[in-house]
């Protein structure tokens, strides 16, 4: 017989287990309603995008027969319509990328979202990332561009405090409190998870058995197809990405650096990946552990945890690093090729020691320190001095200057009538979509686009007296003030257009004048020259009496060693390392691209960056693009 006690245990057992249920119960109708409330979601973003596809159809339609039509009468030699033209085919070329982008949308519309408090400006925010940004009404933003700064939230925070960075200003402070990753399928939401799950969950395991790419991490599942491309291209190949600042260069090469060591079992330590910062360096290594890290956890066989165990375990001794410290291994493991002091490569010296002996060398020489440096930054700095002087002796016409000084004038022409043709060709638009009754003021505008010809055709046949006569005759007729005077998008784009006008006209001398000009100036540069000579002498020499090295001679000691004894310790190199893979090459001056070029095979090199972003104009970078056999861009 059951006691009283017994039987309010039992009630109270009754009551725990109903009390659990009822829990269990609410838990999984609060998912139901969380499910529910994202498949709503998802169609409000499908129904924003279909109605952004059928609106820029109607302008695709539309400006595609407009061009047609003035593409007729530019050819029939109605000059007017040149003008015309051209900013037809600039509106005609943004709606069709808006409408690719749309279209491409409506496969999937996002991949990820992110909750967080901003610290920094206040508020909550939710944003779902995908890979494209989708608007409504051109300035509501739906879904965010992968590449718009705040995704970095999802790609490089965890939960907690956190922040990101914005081009120009200071970092965003934010504390991010959910970090949800979708799987979507057209128009269907196949599944979601939160980034704090536990690694057993349902859900994440059904992600990760479904997708074998899962395990490179987020950073390659929701990259875009021109960088994933890029990243599973073939290795043996030599590859250049371009790509303006935040479009993922970076991601790109550390996401290519996995699927060598993933898909390739290329070991980390035959992979030289340089970088121009400590920082940079540390963080790249830092983003490749826990990719690999992630991989471990996903691993599945003994000799693949193994495999992906060694590689976490050789990143800290792995050749990923500053060109500079890349140098000075090489000087430290090989410096008795060139007979230097090893007490003396142990010894690198502070910029305050280094500005003190550089003052001492210059009160010495009474030489310019930054044609010492130019020249430091050439792989034959003597040969280079020699070459330097006799670049203004006895030049008569523009075709005498050396090739390299020549091709650089007409390269900053063509870059200088890039940026004043892009400015026109937008007060040009003005007129078209809001003063199209300023035929007069307009026709001006339409005249200086059509003799754009001229300065286009004196670019190509590298004319420099035709470019000259082109431009003072475009000049002559001035851009007319604003229709509107509240319009200061027309007076900011008016006030361009002049100053580069005048810009131009400041240095647009006849050629008898700049040549003799270059003429006058030989003596003195070649003075100059002796100097800097001397100057580097007396700086080489105060170095080896302190027993110290600078970053110069890291890179020429090391330059050395690998072109000394026919180049056995280059052979050393470029047998060891399968890969080399350099980021921000826009930073990379002749000396590096020589080490480079001697360790390399033929088909070994990765390289990222920004032609047009260089921030180490101090270290002389250059470029030439020649030498590579693919380049892509992002």
């Amino acid at each position: 017989m059951e006691t009283g006690r017994g039987r309010r245990g039992s009630r109270r057992d009754e009551r725990t287990l109903d009390g659990i249920k009822n829990q269990e119960k609410n838990m999984s109708m609060e998912k139901k309603q969380e499910r529910q409330r994202e498949e709503t979601h998802l169609q409000e973003c499908l129904e924003i995008i279909r109605e952004n596809i059928e609106r820029y159809e109607e302008k695709e339609k539309l400006y595609r027969r407009e061009v047609t039509e003035l593409f007729q009468a530019v050819k029939k030699g109605e000059g007017d319509s040149y003008g015309q033209l051209t900013a037809g085919q600039n509106l005609l070329e943004h709606a069709e990328n808006a409408l690719r982008k749309n279209r491409s949308a409506l496969k999937k519309a996002y991949f990820g979202r992110v909750d967080y408090e901003d610290k920094t400006f206040g508020g909550y925010e939710n944003r779902y990332i995908g890979k494209h940004g989708v608007t409504r009404n051109a300035d509501d933003v739906v879904i965010v561009d992968w590449r718009a700064p705040v995704s970095s939230v999802y790609y490089e925070n965890e939960l907690g405090e956190g922040s990101y960075a914005v081009p120009g200003s200071e970092p965003v402070e934010v504390v991010l409190e959910k970090k949800r990753t979708y799987d979507i399928q057209g128009e269907k939401l196949l599944g979601y998870y939160d980034d704090d799950v536990a690694a057993n969950d349902e859900l994440l395991v059904k992600y990760l058995s479904q997708n074998k790419e899962a395990v490179l991490g987020d950073i390659i599942a929701t990259i875009q197809k021109e960088q994933n491309e890029i990243i599973r291209d073939t290795p043996f190949k030599n590859i250049i990405v371009q790509g303006v600042a935040g479009s993922g260069k970076t991601t790109v090469l550390i996401a290519r650096l996995m699927d060598l060591v993933m898909k390739d079992h290329v070991s980390i330590d035959s992979i030289l990946a340089m970088t121009f910062t400590e920082a940079a360096a540390n963080e790249m290594k830092k983003r490749l552990a826990t990719e690999l890290q992630k991989a471990l956890t996903a691993a599945r066989t003994e000799e693949e945890k193994s495999y992906i165990t060694r590689q976490l375990t050789g990143i800290q001794t792995a050749h990923i690093s500053t060109i500079h410290s890349f140098c000075l291994s090489i000087i430290q493991e090989y410096y008795y090729i060139l007979g230097l002091d090893p007490q003396r490569i142990k010894s690198i010296m502070d910029n305050g020691t280094m500005v003190l002996f550089q003052q001492q060398s210059l009160e010495e020489a009474f030489a310019k320190q930054y044609l010492a440096g130019l020249a430091s930054s050439k792989s034959d700095p003597e040969a280079w001095l020699d070459s330097l002087a006799e670049n203004y002796h006895e030049k008569h016409l523009l075709e005498d200057l050396p090739k390299e000084i020549y091709e650089n004038f007409f390269e900053y022409l063509v870059v200088q009538t890039a940026r004043y043709e892009e400015t026109l060709v937008r007060i040009d638009e003005l007129y078209r979509l809001k003063y199209d009754d300023q035929v007069k003021k307009h026709a001006i505008v339409e005249q200086k686009l059509l003799a754009l010809q001229d300065l286009h055709q004196a670019l190509q046949n590298q004319d420099y007296q035709a470019y000259r006569a082109a431009f003072l005759a475009i000049v002559h007729a001035v851009i007319p003030p604003s229709p509107d005077k509240e319009d200061k998008e027309y007076a900011r784009l008016r006030k361009s257009l002049l100053a580069l006008e005048d810009a131009q006209l400041e240095i647009l001398f006849s050629e008898d004048e700049f040549m003799r000009d270059i003429r006058y100036l030989y003596p003195y540069i070649k003075k100059l020259v002796d100097m800097c000579r001397d100057y580097r002498s007396a700086y080489a020499r105060i170095k080896e009496e302190h027993k110290v090295i600078d970053f110069d001679d890291m890179e020429h000691f090391a330059l050395e060693i690998l072109q000394a004894k026919g180049g056995r310790v280059a052979d050393i190199y470029r047998e060891k390392f399968v890969e080399i893979m350099v980021d921000e090459f826009q930073d990379s001056n002749d000396v590096q691209n020589q080490l480079v070029m001697l360790i390399c095979r033929k088909n070994n090199v990765f390289r990222v960056g920004d032609i047009k972003q260089s921030i180490y104009g101090f270290r002389h970078a250059v470029f030439d693009e020649g030498t590579d056999r693919s380049s892509r861009s992002i």
